[in-house]
């Protein structure tokens, strides 16, 4: 009886021990389901349940300190000055002095960056883009919050979110700083966020990614200041921490084209802060797959209207260019040579949009800069053909920027995602994209815009690659008392009597 019972206790040893071992190893399919759990990183729910619903904005609020923020900035210089090093560009790359992470370009440089997708691929992909945020932490916590909680990726006890599923695509449009409380959080978190995740996450350059803007028109020179008692003007090695943070904005790129092939054809859409600019003309750009990259060094605005008008005798009627030069000298021009005067109305970043249906005018004055302009639908849809061709069509305009007592109130009114001559975002959530469609999404509601507008909600659009359909979506956000409870003493501000006086600050760095 007891060999009998030894026998089986150790025939079963040897079933669960051994066998379970054997059968794994020889199953592939298993084998590989084990290889993609072990290349993830770990997720512990315990982790998740450990912070409080809304608690993630304090966390962060109290977390940025400034060596960590400057921490963030070398990070993202480090990954941008690398690839972009190695990236294929259809132009001139850029020199040394851009990409380096410690020095400020010396002039403004724009670029645009291409991914394509195959349709395969296209079709397991969540892409989410987001516009102007203008240091609105609590949106963007909150929205954190929202992702993580659909389980597609995890915020650690020290505030870095890991994307779980390579699927997830987040775009950001730009203005990222100023006109808000917490500029340097925001900005910690978008960088922080890009760091972790390169591949799921682009970040196009806004008009307020400008240190100009900053101690100008923008208050983040001065909440800086404040935050981390920074006094540029009497010590050096201040000065130097402002400047880095500064020199980061050059890595970001002015457009981001996400397109989509099937048989031979590659459908883009474009993501940007602003709009158009007649004389960046992607063209060859788009349809060169051997490229990634382009460098903006010139902008022939004069050539591509009079081109145009060429290509199409009652278009000429309108794109009259001796009218067009009378009314908008410094619109028009052509720039051989890229400088620091001409940023301020480089398209892609500052670029408009005419809202008001009745005006057919194709231009107007942007009301932003002696180059600013206004493009209406129907140059819109004529630059996109322009930058179109058998190969491969650009399609939409997903962008920001727009903001004031003219266009919000039609942002709101739809929703806050406003498609440009198009009224179906006012009374349905999603839309198919058509050629010359121009998408404006509404700034972050924790924010002057949300007070003096209204509304309550982030605002923000889901794409199918496929369809190239754009869904709207929106977040509703509680505002919280994070701002003012927030204990750490690197984020107490100080009281603006104090602060230096930043009027000359540009000449000073």
């Amino acid at each position: 009886m007891n060999k009998l019972l030894v026998t089986i206790v150790l025939s079963f040893s040897v079933f669960f021990s051994v066998q379970p071992m054997e059968k794994t190893s020889s199953s592939p399919t298993r084998k590989r389901r084990l290889e993609e759990v072990s290349e993830k990183p770990e997720v512990s729910v315990s982790n998740k349940q450990k912070r409080a619903p809304g608690s993630l904005v304090k966390q962060i609020i109290d977390g940025c300190t400034l060596k960590r923020l400057l921490q963030t900035v070398s990070e993202l210089g480090d990954l941008y000055s690398n690839s972009l090093a190695a990236n294929t560009w259809l132009t001139e790359k850029p020199d040394q002095v851009f990409l380096d992470k410690e020095r400020s370009t010396g002039h403004y440089k724009p670029y645009f960056e291409k991914l394509v997708l195959d349709k395969e691929t296209a079709a397991k992909k969540k892409v989410f883009v987001f516009a102007d945020l203008h240091g609105d932490i609590e949106s963007l916590a909150q929205m954190l919050e929202k992702f993580e909680s659909d389980d597609l990726l995890f915020i650690d006890h020290e505030q870095n979110v890991t994307i779980t599923d390579p699927d997830l695509l987040f775009i950001f449009t730009g203005d990222y700083v100023d006109r808000g409380q917490h500029g340097a959080e925001v900005l910690n978190t978008v960088y922080n966020l890009k760091v972790k995740n390169p591949n799921n996450v682009i970040l196009t350059r806004g008009n307020h990614e400008e240190m100009a803007q900053n101690q100008g028109e923008g208050n983040f020179v001065s909440e800086l200041c404040a935050k981390y008692k920074l006094k540029p003007f009497e010590n050096s090695n201040h000065k130097d921490k402002l400047k880095k943070i500064f020199a980061s904005y050059k890595f970001l790129p002015s457009a981001f084209f996400l397109g989509v092939r099937e048989n031979g054809h590659t459908n883009f859409l474009k993501f940007c802060h602003g709009g158009f600019d007649a004389g960046s003309n992607p063209y060859l750009f788009l349809r060169n797959d051997a490229f990634t990259h382009m460098l903006i060094t010139k902008l022939m605005r004069y050539n591509t209207l009079r081109n145009i008008g060429l290509k199409n005798p009652e278009l000429a009627k309108k794109i009259n260019l001796d009218d067009l030069e009378k009314q908008f000298p410094n619109h028009i021009k052509n720039i051989e040579q890229f400088s620091d005067s001409d940023w301020e109305g480089f398209g892609e970043v500052w670029g408009d949009f005419n809202f008001n249906p009745e005006d057919q005018s194709l231009l107007i004055d942007g009301g932003r800069g002696e180059q600013s302009v206004a493009c209406n639908k129907e140059l819109v849809k004529i630059l996109c053909q322009e930058a179109s061709s058998k190969d491969c069509t650009l399609v939409a305009t997903i962008r920001g920027h727009q903001h004031n007592e003219d266009t919000m109130p039609k942002i709101v009114n739809h929703g806050g995602v406003h498609c440009l001559g198009c009224d179906q975002l006012a009374k349905e959530t999603t839309l198919v994209l058509q050629q010359g469609d121009v998408i404006t999404l509404a700034p972050s509601p924790d924010s002057i815009y949300g007070q003096g507008f209204g509304y309550t909600y982030l605002a923000y659009a889901n794409i199918d690659l496929v369809k190239f359909e754009l869904k709207k979506c929106q977040l509703p956000i509680k505002t919280t008392q994070a701002q003012i409870t927030a204990t750490s003493s690197s984020t107490q501000p100080e009281q603006a009597e104090d602060l230096p006086d930043l009027h000359c600050y540009e000449k000073a760095l």
